[in-house]
């Protein structure tokens, strides 16, 4: 599955199988979304244009903690109209792809592609995984969201 590749049809059908669409939701939805419903489906298993969080820092103003993280190189910005809201813009990049594959629950998966360290209560599989091994982070459907090294709570300081 390295360099694997997708076409739009079957990344609507992996989103759809996650969701659980059943028929009758389906034509629902398509009389909603007026012929756009594959390309929204489709959009539920990507990110947006940009990252948001909430700028709550009672150290500072909200303008000097995007200033700071500004002047650390990073692309933030503030929301056109939600006062507490920052954002980064979301660059596409790829995952490393290992031979060992660790199988996340959906949400630990969610995190993972978000960037957070996968933590024993949200791998649902790891066979023959050791302390040390290079490993993919896959999501159930095992589409791969992050790859890192495997560690033991005692490896950390």
């Amino acid at each position: 599955m390295l360099g694997e590749t997708t076409n739009t049809s079957s990344a609507v059908l992996k989103v759809q199988t996650l969701l659980r669409l059943d028929e009758s939701l389906r034509q629902s939805l398509a009389s909603v979304y007026d012929g756009r419903l594959d390309s929204v489906i489709e959009s539920l298993g990507g990110m947006g244009p940009r990252y948001y969080f909430r700028l709550n820092d009672l150290a500072g103003s909200q303008l000097d903690t995007l200033e700071s993280m500004r002047n650390g190189g990073l692309e933030a910005g503030s929301h056109e109209r939600v006062i507490d809201a920052g954002y980064l813009p979301v660059r596409e990049s790829t995952v490393p792809l290992n031979e060992m594959r660790v199988e996340a629950d959906r949400f630990a998966a969610e995190a993972v592609m978000q960037g957070a360290h996968l933590y024993a209560r949200g791998v649902r599989n790891c066979k023959k995984l050791k302390a040390g091994m290079s490993a993919t982070v896959v999501d159930p459907s095992g589409t791969p969201v992050g790859s890192g090294i495997a560690r033991q709570r005692d490896q950390y300081p």
